[in-house]
């Protein structure tokens, strides 16, 4: 049975002005994609079960294993987000603010770290805000399809930079990241860390 993408958190023009409809249109086509091409070297055939994404990212080899971290990281990245509202980012609460002060010192120090991190990523790729297995937390940049899921490091956000997400025009980068954080639905992300952190209490492995 073929793959099909999870519906996004809300209606495309809900992201508007952050992300053009255009924009996410052709994030979701890219997106569809990659789940044509995972489906194309499982040789689906007639399985009702949808793939387990993340044991596929870990335990395949090869290009499987690369379509199914794609895959699973365009979900998780689209997860996290949420409609307009307004210009300025969002601020994180609870025990995420506090780690994020412990880490970076403040909510804007991280997103100049995440603007960093870009800056010196070569090609397409993403960028994490993860946990680590000290339970601090760290920006991460990874090319291509990898992501913390064959490490050590819990994924908590994801921000796609591959040229499908990306807008047109100068400073692209810089307007993509501004409206990435101006549409990050914070209490998803701080649901993950508390999930993280209940795994880690019960000694279980990242992911």
């Amino acid at each position: 049975m073929p793959i099909e993408p999870r519906p996004l958190p809300c209606a495309p023009a809900a992201f508007v002005p952050h992300l053009a409809p255009e924009q996410v249109e052709r994030h979701r086509q890219a997106q569809q994609r990659t789940l044509d091409a995972l489906d194309a070297l499982r040789d689906a055939g007639d399985d009702d079960a949808a793939p387990d994404l993340v044991r596929l990212a870990v335990e395949a080899r090869g290009a499987l294993a690369a379509h199914a971290a794609q895959a699973w990281a365009e979900e998780f990245h689209w997860a996290a987000l949420g409609p307009a509202r307004g210009d300025e980012p969002g601020e994180p609460g609870g025990a995420l603010a506090a780690a994020i002060q412990q880490a970076f010192g403040d909510p804007a120090r991280m997103r100049e770290r995440f603007a960093e991190a870009a800056g010196r990523l070569s090609g397409p790729g993403w960028l994490w805000l993860a946990q680590r297995r000290d339970g601090r937390l760290a920006i991460l940049a990874t090319p291509a399809s990898a992501t913390p899921l064959t490490g050590g490091d819990t994924p908590l956000l994801a921000c796609c930079l591959w040229p499908h997400a990306m807008p047109e025009g100068d400073d692209a980068l810089a307007r993509y990241l501004a409206g990435f954080w101006a549409l990050v639905d914070w209490q998803v992300v701080e649901a993950r860390l508390d999930r993280a952190r209940e795994a880690s209490r019960a000694g279980a492995g990242p992911g």
